[in-house]
């Protein structure tokens, strides 16, 4: 969640993302951190991408010339997943997410963005009069535009789809509802994240192992074969030398 807050509002997401996963878990190595945000942004965005059309589809007329091929790429995606999740790009391996877990990340998406599209709602003045209904599909297009643009914040790119997509609306009014939402979608969670990455960070455990215990004089003497120079039966019967195996006694003839 920190990487996240701190990548949304910076810019350049993969690279800011690694760098604060980097820095949170002092024993991830970087290599790791920027695979991760790399899995992390494409998973986000694909999920948006589904979402985007969906909701374009459903609320936004003419959306479906490009909305159909879009949620028409999600079925064969999962169906790709289900028979062959192992897939090789040249010398690279690519393992695809389960059903469940692309279910997860479409159940989190959609929660994610609804909750910030609600926010922004919240935050316009009352006098728009701007249906939730109306403003979600285009919050979404003006989403994707910021993060794509990997300006901070997604500042130009998400105003101008707002802009363009609301001509309707006044846009002093609007442009105080957008300066209200990035106070509380962007600002506060950044400067909340940095604070915490600013602290220092606990170093990584090292593997604890158990001392071995130091064999004494007694057990190495009783020894079924002496360590080399410890006490012992030799073969000139002194202390110390190389240890021989004891003999077993033979049986008594009769």
């Amino acid at each position: 969640m920190l990487s996240i807050a701190l990548s949304q509002t910076l810019g350049l997401g993969v690279i800011t993302g690694a760098l604060a996963r980097w820095r949170a878990l002092p024993g991830l190595p970087l290599p790791t951190a920027t695979r991760l945000s790399l899995l992390v942004a494409v998973s986000f965005l694909s999920a948006w991408g589904v979402i985007t059309a969906l909701a374009a589809l459903l609320l936004m007329p003419g959306a479906v010339p490009w909305a159909l091929p879009v949620l028409a790429a999600a079925p064969a995606l999962a169906v790709l997943a289900l028979l062959h999740p192992h897939l090789r790009l040249g010398r690279h391996a690519l393992t695809l997410p389960s059903l469940p877990l692309m279910a997860a990340i479409f159940a989190f998406t959609a929660l994610d963005t609804a909750a910030a599209a609600l926010a922004l709602w919240l935050l316009t003045p009352a006098s728009l009069a701007l249906p939730l209904a109306t403003l979600y599909p285009v919050f979404l297009l003006a989403l994707g535009a910021a993060l794509l643009s990997g300006t901070p914040g997604g500042v130009g790119p998400f105003e101008l789809t707002l802009f363009t997509l609301l001509p309707a609306l006044p846009a002093p009014e609007l442009m105080a509802g957008i300066l209200g939402f990035r106070l509380v979608y962007y600002a506060l969670p950044a400067a909340l994240a940095a604070l915490r990455l600013a602290l220092p960070q606990p170093a990584p455990r090292a593997a604890h192992r158990a001392p071995h215990p130091r064999p004494d004089a007694h057990s190495l003497a009783h020894a079924r074969r002496a360590e080399l120079g410890a006490p012992g039966r030799t073969a000139r019967g002194g202390s110390r030398g190389l240890p021989l195996p004891a003999s077993p006694s033979k049986p008594a003839r009769r």
